[in-house]
């Protein structure tokens, strides 16, 4: 949303909110015309301070849906706030606290948590806010968690596990952006990648070495110790970008099957296990682990 309307929208959005906070029943704008052009607004909650709309700025909020044409005569153009324009301006509010921080659960987690309770978050996938109120019900997030939650939620719908209306509001946090959406429901492809096999899973988690084993070791090269496996893939993630002479597509799909092993995605792909971004992956890891590839 351009700036001019969206400092339109909040004025009107805080004028609405005067009355309604004195106990008054909402009324109309009217925006004052005159030969030269508009000559103000009237209305109990509007501060003459503020700078008078043009007309184009109101048919242009009506035309994004966040005022209704109330009509007009006699030099006067009649609106109103529609009920997406109330809440669009109460999201521009610069006194309404956004919590951000937190930390929820992976995406893949929360895949699967959708899923495996589909059937009991009927009810909070109609009404979407519910979610995190569920969430926060069984302790699967904290209080302050809550934005977190909401963010892996809007990403999930952004890569088509879950449909329904998610209105895309410039400024609004996740979580608010949750609260004005309307009939979440799990698609197919979210129950398909929750629900695939777990062969295809075992075969996404594992990186097979050949070569002798003595002792129950591999005994092939020089060995090199890491601290841990994620040690060990953050530093085939950069080896991955040091490489010169690859294939861009080979390199993407070895970074998208460490992002698997990391557990940063419940994505995957056959392309990526059998393609020639998993030997590219086979191939980094042997040398830092020292091993013949």
């Amino acid at each position: 949303m351009e700036r001019r309307l969206s400092e339109l929208l909040r004025r009107a959005g805080q004028a609405d909110r005067a009355l309604r906070d004195g106990g008054q029943d909402p009324e109309i704008f009217m925006l004052l015309l005159s030969a030269q052009g508009p000559a103000g607004v009237r209305h109990p909650g509007w501060d003459r301070s503020w700078p008078t709309p043009t007309e184009q700025d109101i048919e242009d909020l009506e035309e994004l849906g966040f005022m209704r044409d109330q009509g007009r005569g006699n030099s006067v153009k009649r609106v109103a706030l529609t009920v997406s324009g109330r809440e669009q301006a109460k999201l521009l509010d610069p006194a309404r606290p956004i919590i951000h921080g937190g930390s929820a659960p992976s995406a893949g987690q929360v895949l699967t948590w959708l899923v495996s309770n589909e059937a009991d978050l009927s009810d909070a996938l109609r009404e979407p806010s519910k979610l995190l109120d569920s969430a926060g019900e069984t302790q699967m997030i904290g209080p302050a968690d809550r934005e977190a939650l909401a963010e892996r939620i809007v990403d999930l719908h952004a890569d088509g596990y879950l449909a329904g209306d998610l209105p895309d509001f410039q400024q609004a946090d996740a979580a608010a952006r949750l609260a004005l959406s309307d009939g979440l429901r799990l698609t197919i492809r979210a129950h398909e990648q929750v629900n695939q096999p777990p062969a295809a899973v075992a075969a996404a988690s594992s990186v097979n070495f050949y070569g002798p084993v003595v002792a129950n070791q591999i005994a092939a090269g020089s060995i090199t110790n890491f601290t841990s496996i994620a040690e060990l893939l953050v530093r085939a993630d950069a080896a991955l970008d040091e490489l010169q002479g690859v294939d861009e597509d080979d390199r993407v799909a070895a970074k998208k099957l460490i992002e698997v092993l990391q557990g940063r995605t419940a994505e995957l792909g056959a392309d990526v296990l059998s393609g020639a971004g998993g030997g590219l992956l086979a191939t980094v890891l042997a040398q830092l682990l020292g091993l013949s590839p």
